[in-house]
């Protein structure tokens, strides 16, 4: 979800906070749960007394996120113990963070253009260089037989050697790399990096509610996320 709007508005215009209903709006988009509700937390206490009325706004738009009652019975009766931060704290910590995630994701893949148009330029330094071996090796050939041949048996022993050793050492490692391999796969599964930031929301909201119901689990509206989110947490 690309943000726009009430931080940019509000940046310009020296308001830090922006609209807290715009800002709750674009966190409940970003959950995407329509079982968490999240809306406008009010505090008995008077931010009148602040000296900074902006920091005084900040403060005063808190967000409460809280499942419905369907979910975890009895989350409609609470009067209090809210789990809640500020808008802009939830900024920081979970859209925003998702937003750098995609931002380091699209350098990366930049970068793995550069290196693609780099091993085209290397590959096409080595055909001649390549090409001139050839030459040489040609000429040489012509020139001194004798010592032509007695570095081509060096050369073929080597080979042999070389690949006697490898085939060695693949064998060996054989057993490791179908182990890392078959965790790599598990962890890709469980932890694709988009969703650890949301994955760390929907488990702060449990642990916050583990009292009231202790078998909760928040996310119903997309089994495929549902199953990532449940490998995460066995492996926490």
């Amino acid at each position: 979800m690309k943000l726009t709007g009430s931080f940019l508005v509000a940046l310009a215009s020296g308001d830090i906070c922006g609209d807290c209903n715009e800002n709750i709006a674009e966190f409940n988009s970003w959950h995407a749960q329509s079982n968490i509700v999240c809306s406008r937390y009010t505090h008995p206490r008077d931010y009148a007394e602040f000296a900074d009325p902006r920091g005084a706004a900040c403060k005063d738009c808190k967000v409460q996120c809280v499942p419905n009652n369907d979910t975890c019975p009895g989350s409609d009766e609470l009067v209090a113990g809210f789990w809640n931060k500020t808008a802009l704290k939830l900024k920081e910590q979970y859209v925003n963070r998702s937003e750098s995630w995609k931002a380091a994701k699209a350098a990366e893949q930049a970068l793995r253009n550069i290196e693609k148009e780099k091993a085209k330029y290397e590959k096409l330094v080595n055909k001649v260089a390549e090409k001139k071996a050839k030459s040489e090796n040609k000429e040489w050939k012509k020139t001194d037989f004798p010592s032509w041949r007695e570095n081509r048996r060096q050369e073929n022993e080597a080979k042999r050697a070389l690949k006697k050793q490898q085939k060695k050492e693949a064998k060996a490692a054989a057993k490791a790399a179908k182990e890392l391999r078959k965790q790599q796969r598990l962890e890709k599964r469980a932890l694709a990096e988009n969703n650890k930031v949301l994955f760390a929301f929907y488990a702060e909201l449990e642990d916050h509610y583990e009292i009231l119901c202790p078998n909760m689990f928040l996310i119903q509206d997309n089994e495929n996320l549902a199953r990532k989110f449940n490998i995460w947490k066995q492996l926490q």
